[in-house]
């Protein structure tokens, strides 16, 4: 590119112009990579399941407080989904299960178990507005199926499970739904 001069000043002004052509060979130091950023080293793109994040699909055990709840330690992530198939979403099925449904009564649960021909165990849970708002009664359902998806294993299988939540049981804790639910679940299940 040859020097340029601006035709209204003349040919004695072109050190203007000197500087303008300075700039317009630098190079933006915005972007003087490929990837666009100057403070990152080129090629350093870290791809997934890389680094000490990437545990195999294990879950670092939770410490717990007092006695441990079955389910709990690493394991694989797979094994302990809890997918729609293993979920009771129809009206129709609630209403069969407490029609046709055994009754096992806690503290702060009452339990339906009712044989099911899909042979898988699925769990429906039921909180009213009686027991807490809307936080408290998402917090109830969150742990009575994180505790069926830990132990579903454990649980007999083709089974129908429906779990009503009582007035009045907050607090809740997590070893509270455990304890209570492995006893009537787990231990002794007459269908």
């Amino acid at each position: 590119m040859g020097k340029l001069i601006n035709l209204k000043r003349g040919p004695a002004d072109e050190e203007d112009t000197d500087d303008v052509q300075q700039y317009e060979k630098k190079a933006n130091p915005r972007f003087s990579r490929a990837d666009g950023h100057p403070g990152r080293p080129v090629g350093h793109q870290q791809t997934a399941g890389q680094g000490a994040e990437a545990l195999d699909g294990l879950i670092p055990a939770m410490p717990s407080k007092g006695r441990g709840c079955p389910g709990q330690g690493p394991q694989r992530m797979k094994a302990h989904a809890f997918g729609k198939e293993e979920k009771i979403l129809k009206k129709r099925d609630y209403t069969r299960i407490y029609e046709q449904g055994k009754r096992i009564y806690s503290r702060r649960f009452t339990i339906i178990v009712n044989p099911n021909p899909d042979g898988r165990t699925r769990l429906g849970t039921t909180v009213s507005k009686k027991t807490g708002n809307a936080v408290q009664r998402n917090r109830i359902k969150r742990l009575l199926r994180e505790f069926f998806r830990l132990n579903k294993s454990r649980l007999p299988a083709s089974l129908d499970i429906v779990v009503i939540a009582k007035r009045g049981i907050l607090p809740l804790g997590y070893e509270d739904v455990c304890r209570e639910l492995e006893s009537r679940l787990i231990h002794r299940v007459d269908v």
